[in-house]
């Protein structure tokens, strides 16, 4: 339970952050004895309890912390409710009076009220009562929560005076604000320190009757918890990380006789520790999603990745591509300039630490095979300096030129640096791959970057052949779709097979991303070969056929298997027309093609065995080649028409 320790160090550390908003659609670090949800309703009150306003709430993040116990923090469906704000069903005295019971066959709505007004009577009874808390209690009482709503059009009804279906489930979340005289007052109940801390010293004494037993995590003797926090990865995650049912699953029975002698942490600690793992997540972690077709947005949260330090500072993830990581207006396009930037942002991160005295750093990945329970698939403590060195190592190792979709601009962008794991896993297996493939790809990146351990050879073979398969990206277009979307993916893909490549042969050779035009290895000058008739036959289908794709393009899959039998068919046969077309125009490229040619070793060009992803460098670079060399001759040739139009002048 190393995370468990360090998570409950770094609250301590974080303390500054309780309860302040984060950014949006982030949870914020709550207290102790809190956590946080959505809030739909806000319903604003005098300190006697009347009700003065009513307003839905229109904040940017609508996260409100508020008060609950062990039990309703880890409630499934209808059972403890939390103590001040909570859904309409429990707050409401009314709620049931304005549900059609006709329409509740199933009894799905029950009386939730004398909970809900039983435990936030018992609160306001104790010495740890507050005024915000009774005079929520004073106006709920007078169980006309519903009609306040309905009359201000908050609630719709149908002609019969029953709740529509929207709002029949009685599930919209009702936050508080109680208006006092007190002008430095702070009137929202979920920004109200002194609030949180009467109900933080009423929670520990509702904890109290429980045993005290030694915690596992301080080594202290404390309040144990009954049960641990759910809601992890997100604000609707079932899935817990300590969980015990030995009348059902039997989890620990023949090992021990009850579930504290397996594990015994206190209350303090877990309530700690969940609370910044949840924060963390949000702030700088990454939740990858598993398709359901029942749900309405991204499905159901599974593998969860978070690198972080005892300390305040972001740390750079290593699920992010280089791009994210740097986080630079202008991103790198040169292997020189990646290298200088990367690593004065490594060092720069490095200092931070130091100042922080924070030395250490942990990572941390989290799955679920099933909704109620999760486990620590993952986890590393490293000293900080040698996580940057790692993570360096890794995005030099895998740089180069990609190809990236900006969601922001909604445009492809160049950038020299390393893909993200999701980014290898969609250039392995399709972007329409199975959620479970690409989250499990990722998961088996994550040595490869912190511990450097190879790149699964499965993978790297996978993201060739699709690579190679360049006719199959436009196989999959619809009717509506532009050519440039698919020809972007094949690009991406091809940078990411580079990228890959590149990494898993650099004990052996390192590629440089300009063309080696000494170089003489079989692969890589077949990959140079389909890269020029490629770049000939584009230039001759320039102005009348633009859109067509090359026979270089639908034959490549072919030619990296069987590589001169199809350079035989594209070089006799399906060349000779375009070279015809271009005339004279074609004699660089043709005699382009017999320099490469004769830098064959003896017998290796008629080898008809297939080539590795090595070819797919010498393709990349030598079209990068032709296009950079093509760009010259066009602005040489546009300066000397201007110089001309100067003279004649």
């Amino acid at each position: 339970m190393s995370w468990m320790k360090k998570m409950y160090e770094t609250y301590n550390r974080c303390e500054d952050y309780v309860g302040k908003d984060g950014e949006e659609r982030e949870r914020p670090l709550v207290p102790v004895g809190h956590h946080s949800e959505k809030a739909h309703i806000e319903i604003t009150i005098d300190q006697d309890g009347n009700l003065l306003e009513a307003d839905p709430v229109k904040d940017k993040n609508p996260y409100t912390i508020v008060p609950c116990t062990e039990d309703s923090a880890a409630k499934a469906r209808d059972q403890q409710p939390h103590p001040l704000s909570e859904k309409l069903k429990y707050v409401a005295g009314d709620f049931l009076d304005y549900v059609d019971r006709e329409k509740d066959k199933g009894g799905e709505n029950k009386n939730l009220f004398p909970d809900y007004e039983n435990l936030l009577a018992e609160w306001c009874a104790s010495k740890f009562a507050h005024p915000k808390a009774q005079a929520v209690l004073n106006y709920v009482k007078k169980k006309t929560v519903v009609k306040d709503l309905v009359e201000r059009k908050l609630l719709l009804t149908e002609s019969d005076g029953k709740l529509v279906k929207k709002y029949a489930n009685g599930a919209t979340f009702i936050r508080w604000i109680v208006r006092s005289d007190d002008v430095e007052d702070i009137e929202e109940t979920w920004r109200d320190p002194s609030l949180w801390k009467k109900w933080e010293e009423y929670y520990f004494t509702l904890g109290a009757k429980g045993e005290k037993t030694l915690c596992m995590i301080t080594g202290n003797i404390a309040i144990s918890s009954k049960k641990h926090p759910k809601f992890i990865r997100t604000s609707s995650d079932g899935a817990k990380l300590i969980s015990s049912d030995d009348k059902k699953g039997f989890t620990y029975r023949g090992r021990f006789e009850n579930a504290r002698q397996a594990f015994t942490v206190s209350l303090e600690v877990t309530q700690k520790a969940h609370n910044t793992l949840k924060w963390l997540i949000d702030r700088q972690g990454h939740v990858f999603f598993e398709a359901d077709s029942k749900s309405k947005n991204k499905g159901n949260p599974r593998l969860a990745v978070l690198a972080w330090a005892v300390t305040d500072e972001k740390m750079p993830q290593p699920t992010s591509d280089s791009v994210e990581i740097m986080k630079e207006s202008e991103p790198p396009t040169t292997k020189q300039d990646f290298a200088l930037k990367f690593r004065n942002k490594m060092l720069g991160y490095s200092s931070k630490l130091e100042k922080d005295n924070a030395k250490s750093l942990q990572v941390m990945a989290m799955d679920s095979a099933v909704k109620g329970r999760m486990a620590v698939t993952y986890y590393r403590e490293l000293e900080s300096l040698d996580y940057f060195e790692r993570l360096e190592k890794w995005h030099n190792g895998c740089g180069w030129l990609q190809n990236v979709f900006d969601e922001k601009t909604k445009k492809y962008a160049k950038f020299f640096g390393a893909p993200s794991p999701l980014s290898i896993a969609e250039a392995a297996y399709g972007k329409k791959a199975d959620d479970k493939i690409k989250n499990a790809t990722v998961a088996r990146l994550l040595p490869c970057i912190i511990d450097n351990q190879a790149i699964p050879a499965d993978i790297v073979n996978s993201v060739i052949r699709r690579a190679s398969n360049r006719i199959g990206f436009q196989e999959t277009r619809k009717k509506g779709d532009k050519k440039d979307k698919f020809e972007n993916e094949w690009n991406q893909a091809l940078s990411i097979a580079c990228s890959l490549f590149k990494k898993s042969n650099e004990e052996k050779e390192i590629y440089d991303m300009s063309l080696n035009e000494e170089k003489s290895s079989r692969d890589y000058l077949y990959g140079r070969l389909l890269a020029v008739a490629d770049y000939l036959e584009e230039r001759a289908l320039f102005e009348t056929e633009k859109g067509r794709a090359t026979n270089a393009a639908r034959y490549m899959q072919q030619f990296s298997q069987r590589p001169y039998r199809t350079w035989l068919l594209l070089h006799n046969e399906l060349l000779r027309p375009y070279i015809l077309r271009l005339g004279k125009k074609a004699f660089t490229y043709t005699k382009l093609i017999e320099e490469i040619t004769c830098k064959f070793e003896e017998n290796d060009f008629k080898k008809d065995v297939p080539l590795s992803g090595e070819y797919l460098l010498g393709f990349y670079c030598q079209k990068q080649k032709l296009w950079e060399d093509a760009k010259k001759k066009f602005s040489t040739s546009n300066i000397n028409a201007d110089n001309k139009k100067e003279s004649d002048q």
